[in-house]
């Protein structure tokens, strides 16, 4: 088991939503932190070219085909996201167990 920087696996995220998921990587980008200025994305234009060389279907048809029954919510354009954060007790709600 190797340890990687949470803002590695974030990228690594970002960059497999960017390349592979077409209009659902909003929602990857949605619910992932935003990567640190000094961790840009990167260049994902030869990620790209490969799946046009391979011809790879569009993310759209994978939800059709592969996972019919996975439930993808709708990510209105009002759609807001941050810390909730207690003034009482001067500490973040975070759903890995921490504060």
């Amino acid at each position: 088991v190797y340890k990687v920087p949470g803002e590695e696996i974030a990228r690594n995220k970002l960059r497999a939503a960017e390349v592979w998921m077409d209009d659902y990587k909003a929602l990857v980008q949605y619910a992932t932190a935003p990567l640190p200025p000094s961790l840009p994305l990167g260049d994902v234009e030869p990620r790209r070219r490969l799946r046009d060389k391979l011809k790879c279907k569009d993310f759209a048809w994978y939800l059709k085909t592969v996972t019919p029954t996975m439930y993808v919510p709708h990510l209105s354009k009002d759609a807001k996201g941050g810390a909730l954060r207690s003034e009482a007790k001067s500490a973040c709600i975070d759903s890995l167990g921490g504060t």
